[in-house]
């Protein structure tokens, strides 16, 4: 098998495929209709990621489909996940699994169930702004207890 390389906007591709697009304007996909465009790795159970770089680093921020996990995973700051929807539509900011709480004791897990921690901070803060009014309604099957 021959590898070929393919370099657009470059003369020095660093990857099988590389696209260097410099200057205002960016790249562009653009199609009609049932579009899609696909990423498609096989082979692998690590996943598929789309990176996002500038130039001080190739690696600022990302999204990464994760096949073994079956879960979605948004990374900012380097390579610092910050969100995680798993397999069962859980949503996670700031802890990795739905029963975990972080290192730092802090987290949301938005489910059916939805949990927040903080190990010392406030756990739940609510600001109405406008007008008075309830800030919190605590209920049970539709009906207020608190």
């Amino acid at each position: 098998m021959t590898l070929i390389i393919v370099g657009i906007g470059t003369s020095s591709p660093s990857a099988k495929l590389h696209v260097d697009v410099t200057g205002d304007g960016g790249a562009k996909v653009s199609a009609s209709g049932q579009a899609s465009l696909d990423l498609n790795i096989t082979g692998t159970t690590d996943g598929c990621a789309i990176r996002f770089g500038d130039g001080g680093a190739d690696n600022r921020g990302g999204i990464r489909y994760q096949h073994s996990e079956d879960s979605m995973r948004f990374y900012t700051n380097g390579n610092t996940e910050r969100m995680r929807i798993d397999s069962s539509g859980n949503v996670l900011v700031g802890i990795t699994a739905s029963n975990v709480v972080s290192a730092n004791g802090e987290g949301v897990a938005l489910s059916a169930t939805n949990s927040q921690f903080s190990a010392a901070g406030v756990a739940i803060y609510a600001n109405r702004k406008g007008s008075d009014g309830n800030i919190v309604d605590l209920r049970k099957d539709g009906t207020t207890v608190g």
